[in-house]
């Protein structure tokens, strides 16, 4: 922006006419467009000079990825390049043909735990079965023993008639002894379930078998899911090393590519240097229609009205260092006052309350001069609170200044009042609009007010919220 506004101003100040501004525009067009061309140039004579030293190290960078074969030797340039084209043409993918080894993967890693659920549940049932077989054999040799003892029910011939009368001996018993019958019959039940677990065993044999069967079964899809992944996964490695092997070869053959392209634009396209003599000549020729003398003299001219009018501001708003001379310097774009002890920048005159001053007399003296010379400046200008410095809006009583300090009341006095007298000077033709919450008690000061933004009246109306 500070480059642009110093091109431009002169223009507006009336020191270069229409003609000279457009031809200083084409001036710096040009200027930039050589600066690109000799940029261009100089980055690719650089490539062409380092070509052997490059070209070598593509050339082996090429070899290690083996897009050109490992024996093959170049003993000039044109050798090497021949090469370093060779690495860079195209070539087909060739990679091992796997079909779809992440889909299949993924499955075979689905299949393995069902499977090792599966023969879970068989082992699982096996254990319940031969627990059960053992349970039947222990209860087989146990029914036999007692069987045994209740044999010996048939040395008894009679049944008996006193229960508390020894079958054998006849004698008295203190504790009768169960019937003959009781016995007996306790005989034939244990039979019934020697008899039911004799045709249960072969049954309980027969479905360990089968289960014994179904979990070899399992165990062999087991093994042969465990050999799939294994194979797969050592099909992804070998498939992840060759694309690996090709992204580097890509990259290789890329970097190539580049550096041919280059070096074939240098050695080919003899036009950069035609291109970059022709727009130097322009310069040249651009430099002298530039080269006037009174051009010099015109902006010294403008600038020195503009800095009389300035001074004239300054002391009317009685700003500090306003007594001296001042000037617009052009080439830092500061206002400049020209004291005894040698020049003072803006930066360097007070504080806040002196730059606004100095701010809008400048404006004032600019605007004074654009009209004067007819330049093509819309006569207008917007100043938002120019008081704020004297007059902050949190001290503000409904636009009352009777609060502030002798010397802030004063200051926004001279402030309006200037800008006052400037829009109503028979010269002047600048619209000034302000927008501030001070509000003097002038009569001039409110014959120029034009909306009173105050009491729920606001710039941007109420209603319009609401709809």
């Amino acid at each position: 922006m500070p480059a642009a506004i110093k091109d431009s101003l002169p223009y507006f100040l009336g020191a270069i006419d229409e003609n000279r501004f457009l031809t200083l525009k084409r001036y710096n067009e040009a200027r930039t467009r050589l600066r690109r061309l000799e940029r261009e140039y100089t980055d690719a004579s650089a490539v062409t000079r380092e070509v052997s030293t490059s070209a070598q190290a593509l050339l082996q960078e090429a070899r290690r990825v083996r897009l050109v074969p490992l024996e093959t030797v170049a003993s000039d340039v044109d050798g090497v390049m021949e090469l370093l084209r060779q690495a860079s043409a195209p070539r087909p993918i060739d990679m091992t043909s796997i079909d779809d080894p992440d889909a299949d993967l993924g499955e075979l890693e689905d299949r393995r735990p069902r499977l090792r659920g599966s023969l879970q549940e068989v082992r699982e049932e096996i254990a319940d079965v031969e627990r059960l077989n053992r349970d039947a054999s222990d209860f087989e040799t146990e029914a036999k023993e007692q069987e045994a003892r209740l044999a010996s029910i048939g040395l008894i011939k009679e049944p008996d008639v006193h229960a508390d009368i020894c079958p054998l001996c006849e004698s008295h018993l203190a504790v009768p002894v169960p019937s003959v019958l009781e016995i007996r019959q306790s005989l034939f039940g244990i039979e019934e379930q020697l008899a039911s677990v004799r045709r249960d065993s072969p049954r309980l044999q027969g479905r360990i078998a089968s289960l014994e069967a179904r979990r070899t079964e399992i165990e062999e899809q087991l093994r042969a899911v465990q050999r799939d992944l294994a194979t797969r996964i050592q099909d992804n490695e070998r498939l992840r090393i060759q694309q690996a092997d090709f992204t580097e070869q890509a990259r290789v053959s890329g970097r190539v590519a580049y550096y041919l392209e280059n070096v074939n634009a240098v050695a080919s396209d003899s036009r950069l240097p035609q291109a970059i003599e022709r727009l130097r000549a322009e310069i040249a020729e651009l430099e002298q229609a530039l080269d006037d003398e009174s051009l010099q003299g015109r902006l010294d001219t403008a600038l020195s009205l503009v800095s009389r009018d300035l001074t004239s501001y300054a002391r009317q708003l009685d700003l500090e260092h306003g007594d001296n001379p001042l000037r617009l310097d052009m080439k830092n774009l500061t206002v400049v006052a020209d004291t005894v002890d040698g020049p003072l920048s803006l930066s360097q005159m007070g504080s806040g309350e002196n730059w606004v001053g100095y701010h809008v007399a400048t404006h004032l003296s600019l605007h004074k001069l654009f009209l004067l010379r007819k330049r093509p400046v819309p006569a207008f200008l917007m100043l938002d609170q120019p008081s704020q410095a004297h007059y902050p809006p949190e001290r503000d009583r409904n636009g009352r200044i009777e609060g502030l300090a002798d010397e802030d009341q004063a200051a926004v006095h001279r402030l309006f009042e200037l800008l006052w007298n400037y829009t109503t000077d028979g010269s002047s033709r600048t619209q000034i609009i302000v927008s501030d919450h001070v509000e003097l008690l002038d009569s001039w000061f409110h014959d120029s007010i034009v909306q009173r933004w105050r009491d729920g009246i606001t710039f941007v109306p109420q209603a319009w919220l609401r709809s």
